[in-house]
């Protein structure tokens, strides 16, 4: 999960550099570390970019890679709040 935000941030770059190559490549590595963490809306629009890329529109990608940048933000911020939560339960915490 440390590398998404880098491997996000590149996808975004590649959609404008439109090197659809990557583009397919990425959402795919992506996907799978989205279905990973149950993160099924990101999970879903990766897929969708994937096929994207090989029509390639340009336009549909900038949009679904605005709905991955919107969700992902929401993601962490969850995440985040669950782990924070989690860590001050002394049921969870480390002894």
């Amino acid at each position: 999960m440390d590398t998404t935000p880098n491997k996000i941030k590149d996808l975004g770059k590649c959609i404008t550099e439109k090197n659809f190559e990557k583009v397919t490549k990425l959402p795919h590595s992506l996907k799978g570390s989205a279905g990973d963490l149950g993160a099924v809306d990101l999970h879903q629009l990766f897929s969708s970019m994937e096929q994207i890329a090989q029509i390639p529109e340009v336009e549909k990608l900038e949009q679904c890679y605005q709905f991955v940048l919107t969700r992902y933000a929401s993601f962490i911020s969850i995440f985040t709040k669950e782990q924070q939560q989690l860590t001050s339960n002394p049921k969870f915490a480390h002894k």
